[in-house]
Formats: structure tokens, C-alpha cells, sequence
């Protein structure tokens, strides 16, 4: 007999729990999550070519434009801080022209859904510029839509020698 009033009062407290939870107003689910916007992350986030030399100085390397965000990532322009540098953009088959230190032409943007990426394309061409021997740095200025970074600036390194 005590065993079937334990029972009974169980069933009860259960029955009264689920009856004050179902009558409170909870907003949706999907109001509840922070909407975070578009994130852009590089990688790698600094693009190192290592030892350039002067003579023979055309290199090229790329890198990868990831959207870790929840909404469309929109680049508007690509700049870089030497002549002896260019950047291209490409998404699945489209590819930008090659951009300088005056950047992209205006009016030009490209777009990276959430959780997908895009290449940057980066051209270093010392031939016509003269640099001396040593550690150089130059800058690629990527402006964006992104909450976080609207202008990201990728880091390119060399050691340039004889």
C-alpha cells in the first residue's frame, strides 16, 4: 500500500510540473540565439613567403577567406600597400582581376555565404621595384561587411636576398 501512494503522489508532482511549464510563454527558439553576423577569418593569417631573391623575384601564393559567421560575407575592396604586391579574389569559377595599392574598382564586390570560403591569390613581383636585402612586410587590406574585422589586414612577409 505505501508503495502505490509513492506512486501516486510521483505521478502528481510530474503531472503538476508539466502543467506550469506548458503555461509559460518561452519565446521561439530561434530569437533566443545571438545572431553573430558575417565573420572573416584567414588562413593562414599570415602569409609567409620566406627567402625572395632579389633577381628572381616573382612569387605567388594563396590564401583562404573563410565566412565563420550566419550571414553573407561581402567584400568590397582589396588594397595593398606596395606596388610590388597584387591580390586577385575567387569564389568557385569566378576570379577578379589583379588589384593594387588603388585597390578594387568601384562599385566591385564578391560575396561568401556562411560557412564557406573564397582564395586570395597573391603575387609578389620585385622586379620592377627596388628593395633592399632583409626582412620585408607589406600589407593587404581586405574591407568587408564583417562584424568583427570590416577591415582585415592580411600580413604578407619575405626575407628578401641577393
Amino acid at each position: 500500500m505505501q508503495l502505490n501512494k509513492t506512486i501516486f503522489y510521483f505521478f502528481c508532482i510530474m503531472l503538476f510540473s508539466i502543467q506550469t511549464a506548458s503555461s509559460q510563454k518561452l519565446p521561439p527558439f530561434d530569437t533566443c540565439a545571438k545572431k553573430q553576423g558575417p565573420q572573416i577569418v584567414l588562413d593562414p593569417p599570415v602569409l609567409k613567403f620566406g627567402k625572395v631573391s632579389v633577381q628572381n623575384a616573382t612569387a605567388s601564393k594563396t590564401v583562404k577567406l573563410y565566412n565563420k559567421g550566419d550571414s553573407d560575407l561581402i567584400i568590397t575592396n582589396l588594397r595593398v600597400s606596395c606596388g610590388c604586391v597584387s591580390v586577385s579574389f575567387k569564389s568557385g569559377k569566378n576570379k577578379s582581376p589583379y588589384f593594387g595599392i588603388y585597390g578594387s574598382t568601384p562599385g566591385w564586390k564578391e560575396k561568401i555565404a556562411p560557412a564557406s570560403y573564397a582564395e586570395l591569390t597573391v603575387i609578389l613581383d620585385l622586379t620592377d621595384y627596388p628593395v633592399s636585402e632583409g626582412i620585408q612586410i607589406k600589407d593587404i587590406f581586405i574591407s568587408s561587411n564583417g562584424t568583427r574585422n570590416p577591415e582585415l589586414i592580411l600580413k604578407v612577409e619575405m626575407e628578401t636576398i641577393k
